[in-house]
């Protein structure tokens, strides 16, 4: 019986001690950059002139992470942009791409890269644009 409450004992100093960690994940996110919303997207655009969206990102990981975000239109990169966040942090930027090829339904990727791992995008958003 004095084993038992000892244990029981020990047991609940243990969780009451030990923090709790939940699912570690990132949360990114584009906004139009006029509304601060996730809807009426510029994805009519015109060459040479910028198109401005919101880029965002929160950090649930538990820890500090760098990350990197790149603008792709096909394999051209238009913008890229490092980052160290801090657990539970937001970080929002105004980013500005520039355009050069015309086109119609062209993929506009926004991918984040975690902790330098290039080879494979940790979360990937995409955009069909019209270039004109």
């Amino acid at each position: 019986l004095i084993f038992s409450m000892i244990l029981a004992i020990g047991m609940l100093i243990y969780v009451i001690t030990v923090p709790k960690t939940g699912e570690k994940f990132t949360e990114f996110y584009i906004l139009n950059s006029a509304t601060n919303k996730a809807d009426n997207y510029n994805t009519n655009l015109n060459i040479d002139r910028p198109g401005k969206y919101l880029i965002g990102v929160i950090n649930h990981e538990y820890s500090s992470v760098n990350y990197t975000i790149e603008a792709m239109l096909a394999e051209d990169i238009l913008s890229s942009k490092n980052l160290t966040l801090e657990n539970d942090q937001i970080w929002e930027y105004n980013l500005s791409i520039i355009l050069k090829k015309k086109g119609d339904d062209m993929k506009l990727k926004f991918l984040l890269f975690k902790e330098n791992n290039f080879t494979l995008p940790y979360r990937e958003l995409n955009l069909w644009v019209n270039v004109s």
